[in-house]
């Protein structure tokens, strides 16, 4: 299935702003992460706690991706 990522804050320095891949049928929110860690080990730090949001809502790490999903990998931040 191919996805739609969009990455923020040090992740996008990383990763660069927008990406597309290629992930198995049936892969969920953590096997994504855990193959851009492969991908990217300098940013595994900033992966382990960062929030995923499928197409526009916050997903916790067992939510499955389907097709055509755009997935927003979200580093902490904190503001005022």
């Amino acid at each position: 299935m191919q996805l739609g990522l969009r990455f923020y804050g040090a992740l996008k320095d990383h990763l660069g702003e927008v990406k597309h891949i290629e992930l198995a049928d049936g892969s969920c929110v953590e096997d994504l992460r855990s193959m851009l860690v492969l991908e990217k080990p300098a940013a595994a730090p900033v992966l382990q706690v960062s929030a995923f949001a499928v197409d526009d809502r916050l997903a916790p790490a067992t939510t499955r991706l389907k097709h055509g999903d755009r997935v927003d990998v979200l580093p902490p931040f904190s503001g005022g």
